[in-house]
């Protein structure tokens, strides 16, 4: 909802989408930092944030949220399931 609501915001009141979409992503990383997180989940968290702000912006009119939620909840189920095991695995 924050980054919906950022990114959007800031693309309707500069008139950029794409710097509002940098600019939203750097918040949403930089968030991430608050918490004290690594540097490899915030890299990620921000990467993949990166990646849905732009499903989201690359759509045609009028966007919808839905092509991001549905790939975040397969990003999501894929970590929740495979990833422990796989960072196991690779030793990460």
């Amino acid at each position: 909802f924050f980054r919906g609501f950022l990114q959007g915001g800031l693309a309707r009141w500069w008139h950029a989408r794409l710097l509002a979409l940098l600019v939203a992503t750097a918040v949403f990383g930089g968030y991430h930092l608050l918490d004290r997180w690594g540097w490899r989940p915030v890299a990620g968290a921000t990467a993949a944030g990166l990646t849905l702000g732009l499903i989201y912006l690359l759509q045609p009119s009028p966007p919808s949220l839905l092509a991001p939620v549905l790939v975040h909840a397969a990003i999501t189920c894929g970590f929740l399931s495979l990833g422990p095991y796989l960072i196991y695995r690779l030793r990460l």
